[in-house]
């Protein structure tokens, strides 16, 4: 009897260990399941953070590079894909305020997004985000006054070898072949002359910051006769070239004189004060503009053509060897505290 009383106790006890057992086993899996959602939860949410991380990052990169090398002015709306590591960036330049005089500052908005893409996990970017900067674009240009600019005036003699043509090599419109103030000396054997106005007048025309250019730290650098990189040089103060045969812009802050058999440029050439081409030979491509130093208060001689039938001086315009001289130095300048996150697409 008490056996009987025993077994039917041990029946009981293992009637009820075999559903705690069972629900033991439920809690801990549910538990189990609970952490490892919790675990991939926590990994998607490192890898979203991540990838938009690096998203942003490749936006403002591709933001960055597209402002820092663009050097022609772009065309409305059209979209440039830059590609970077991890991802590419999708550019777009949308046109924000277009001045009324060409010459002035044209305003854009820069929108950049930035794709991440993970090559084991197809061509769809794993994530995006869209950065943008307000901008404005530097012109490369320097309004064409003439071949000839000459600020300072000219002085000329009847029978000299001197010409100076306005019609464009490169196949464009023709400009005037010589601009000078009233009083000065013509007509010389050009195509175009405009002598009248004062001197003020036609160093505003010309559009130049002399007096920026003048103080800049800019590094001394001499021309290299047989260069043809259409670089930039400058000398300061004045310069006595002799035999010397050249690309890209050439700017001298003080008197320019050219010497010895020849004298050839190909670009623009930029003189603080008179321009005085005593060479056998001397041939221009481009523009001249002179006597720029009188924008800074100073005297400038005007330009000295009274030389010997043997001094030959041929000055033409050519604009192809113009903007391949400045297209370097056109550009976006970023606005100040105008960069901005999450920009709206439509």
């Amino acid at each position: 009897m008490a056996q009987a009383r025993t077994n039917s106790r041990t029946r009981r006890r293992d009637g009820f260990a075999i559903p705690v057992t069972l629900f033991v086993i439920a809690v801990l899996t549910v538990m189990l399941t609970a952490s490892m959602v919790r675990v991939r939860v926590d990994l998607w949410s490192a890898r979203t953070s991540r990838d938009l991380t690096q998203a942003l990052a490749i936006a403002q990169s591709g933001l960055q590079a597209y402002l820092g090398t663009v050097t022609e002015k772009p065309v409305i709306g059209e979209s440039v894909r830059i590609n970077l590591a991890g991802g590419y960036a999708d550019v777009v330049a949308e046109l924000v305020r277009r001045p009324a005089d060409s010459l002035g500052t044209w305003t854009y908005f820069v929108r950049s997004t930035g794709n991440v893409i993970q090559p084991t996990l197809g061509a769809e970017p794993q994530a995006s985000r869209t950065v943008g900067q307000m901008a404005t674009w530097r012109g490369s240009g320097i309004p064409t006054v003439a071949t000839l600019t000459a600020i300072n005036g000219v002085e000329y003699a009847a029978g000299s070898v001197f010409e100076v043509d306005g019609m464009d090599g490169c196949g464009g419109d023709a400009t005037l072949g010589l601009r000078a103030p009233g009083g000065s000396d013509g007509p010389l054997d050009t195509t175009g002359v405009y002598i009248g106005g004062s001197w003020n007048e036609i160093a505003d025309d010309t559009g130049i910051d002399w007096e920026g250019t003048v103080d800049g730290d800019h590094p001394e650098r001499l021309p290299v006769s047989g260069d043809t990189t259409f670089g930039s040089y400058f000398i300061r103060g004045d310069a006595y070239l002799e035999d010397v045969k050249g690309t890209g812009l050439l700017i001298v802050t003080g008197e320019l004189d050219s010497e010895g058999d020849f004298f050839e440029w190909d670009g623009v050439i930029l003189v603080g004060g008179e321009f005085d081409p005593d060479a056998d030979s001397t041939v221009v491509r481009g523009i001249v503009v002179s006597g720029l130093n009188q924008t800074l208060g100073g005297s400038v001689e005007p330009n000295d053509f009274n030389e010997s039938a043997d001094d030959d001086v041929y000055l033409s315009y050519d604009s192809c060897n113009i903007t391949r001289t400045l297209e370097r130095f056109g550009g976006f300048a970023a606005v100040d505290n105008a960069w901005v996150e999450y920009w709206a697409s439509y």
